[in-house]
């Protein structure tokens, strides 16, 4: 087999037939009698070292091939060939924490005033702010991993501060967790989202709305994007929307939205939307206008999700089949909670999913078919928006919200006794 592209694409050749074409071509040069015998002739490893080396090379032309398919590229050729289409790769976030600052007097802390988090031994640091204390107070503040990916601090751990600043006591997360971060976005979820918003025009409106979202110059700030219309009900439907107009929601890693990624939503929006469409936001959205090309003036909103925060409690009576696992309590309400709460955390990327007890009492039950617990005698699951919580059902999430659970609004009661 030759090595050659053509209009049926590249062919390769082995290893084997690259030193026989070698061994061929020498002979054509110095005569028949030249001794090309493995292991024993000069010309033969000559031709072996050669062999290898032009494997190597056209493996390489292979890769340099499939480099312009956008699925088989990969890295910064995946990249190079997403954003000739607009679809831009998401880059690693780092985890940040909801606290507060204590000061025992008046004091300044920067951003970039740096804490360790004695739990994890993780560094933070504070931003959105300068934080500026008029005398001894409390203020609430963001702290933000210094690494970025899923960095986990739970509510109530220690902080300490890396620095001094005078009248500073310290960062405390009475009640939050962190809002993990999340890693640099694979090649496989790159591919998938390209092809999804490269598409969206052929599946709809709402969808085409949303790519152009997901993709605009606001990418960077976005956690996810969906449309939503309302065609049939007049004058608005169960979620609010306005007849015959869509709504944008938006879920933002930073809130609120700054000027610039408020302007390129509405730019993105207006640039999906179809003639005499109405791109409506609630009153508590984010509300702006388009220039055309002509000059005409449109008026363009969105929406932002907004975190609602819930609590849970998981009851449990042991006296069940086969013994108590784990035997200390401590160390079942953690693993409950911990798993619960992590639960929680991924569906803080599913705006509008309602809040329900089924999907907390199916965790104990996941944890006793692992092993992990054993000799429970019944479950019960509580949960709600104040504490304590008392619904046996579930909690509804509309559109434009999410729920935030923390391992503070998290109760494991275990034969009558909080944990």
């Amino acid at each position: 087999m030759a090595f050659e592209l053509t209009t049926n694409g590249l062919t390769l050749q082995t290893r084997e037939e690259i030193v026989a074409g070698l061994l061929v071509r020498l002979q054509a040069k110095f005569g028949n009698t030249l001794n090309t015998s493995v292991m024993e002739a000069v010309s033969s490893e000559f031709a072996e070292i050669q062999g290898e080396l032009l494997a190597v090379y056209q493996q390489l032309v292979l890769r340099a091939v499939q480099s312009f398919d956008p699925n088989a590229a990969t890295g910064v050729l995946l990249d190079q060939r997403c954003a000739l289409t607009g679809t831009i790769r998401k880059a690693a976030r780092a985890s940040t924490v909801r606290g507060v600052l204590t000061a025992t007097g008046a004091c300044d802390v920067p951003d970039g005033t740096i804490f360790r988090n004695d739990t994890y031994g993780t560094l933070w640091e504070t931003y959105g702010g300068p934080y500026v204390f008029a005398g001894a107070g409390d203020l609430d503040a963001t702290v933000r991993a210094l690494e970025t990916g899923r960095l986990v601090s739970q509510a109530g751990d220690a902080w300490e501060p890396t620095v001094s600043i005078a009248n500073l006591t310290g960062f405390t997360n009475p009640t939050e967790d962190a809002k993990l971060g999340a890693d640099r976005e694979t090649d496989p979820a790159l591919r998938v989202r390209r092809v999804l918003e490269l598409f969206s025009s052929g599946n709809g409106p709402l969808a085409a709305i949303t790519a152009a979202v997901s993709r605009s110059e606001a990418a960077e700030a976005i956690r996810s994007v969906r449309t939503y219309h309302n065609p049939a009900t007049s004058p608005f439907d169960s979620d609010g929307i306005r007849w015959k107009a869509t709504n944008t929601v938006v879920d933002l890693f930073t809130s609120p939205p700054s000027a610039e990624v408020q302007q390129a939503l509405w730019d993105a929006i207006f640039s999906a939307t179809g003639g005499g469409g109405d791109p409506w936001a609630t009153d508590a959205g984010y509300h702006g206008t388009v220039t055309d090309i002509e000059g005409g003036v449109h008026p363009v909103g969105f929406d932002i999700v907004a975190e609602v925060d819930v609590w849970l409690t998981v009851e449990i009576e042991t006296g069940g089949d086969g013994p108590v696992v784990p035997i200390d309590p401590v160390t079942m309400a953690e693993i409950v909670r911990s798993r619960c709460v992590t639960e929680a955390q991924s569906k803080r990327s599913n705006p509008g999913e309602d809040f329900r007890t089924l999907t907390y009492s199916g965790i104990v039950s996941q944890l006793v078919n692992a092993g992990e617990l054993s000799g429970l005698a019944s479950v019960a699951v509580r949960v709600g928006t104040s504490s304590p919580p008392a619904i046996t059902s579930l909690v509804p999430i509309g559109i434009r919200e999410k729920i935030n659970l923390s391992t503070a609004r998290t109760v494991v009661v275990i034969n009558g006794i909080d944990y």
